[in-house]
């Protein structure tokens, strides 16, 4: 990301609670896909019904990424909407902008 691994969760990592989302929310969306798929195979396989697979992964895909994005609002409604936007949006503590600056250093 433009500001980093320690920029995007600058803030999160000083509540105990965002801390902790930090973890679940990759591991919580990766099964949200998993599930999605999961049910598509059994489909294809006919063991659950057209119908019911559908309307499970309309559900599921539709409201899981979400759930798994504002995990933390659920747990409790006091912390911010988007932690990662929150911090230090300093740009001269960017990797990326390192790394373009290294990559065309005597150039210009």
């Amino acid at each position: 990301t433009y500001r980093g691994p320690d920029g995007f969760w600058s803030e999160a990592m000083q509540d105990p609670i965002l801390s902790h989302v930090i973890l679940v929310r990759p591991a919580a969306g990766s099964l949200t896909l998993s599930l999605l798929v999961f049910i598509g195979t059994l489909v294809y396989r006919r063991k659950v019904p057209l119908e019911l697979g559908l309307l499970l992964n309309v559900l599921l895909g539709s409201f899981g990424p979400w759930i798994v994005l504002l995990w933390h609002k659920l747990i409790d409604p006091n912390l911010p909407w988007f932690p990662e936007l929150s911090g230090d949006w300093n740009s001269h503590s960017s990797p990326l902008l390192e790394m373009v600056a290294g990559l065309t250093h005597g150039l210009f």
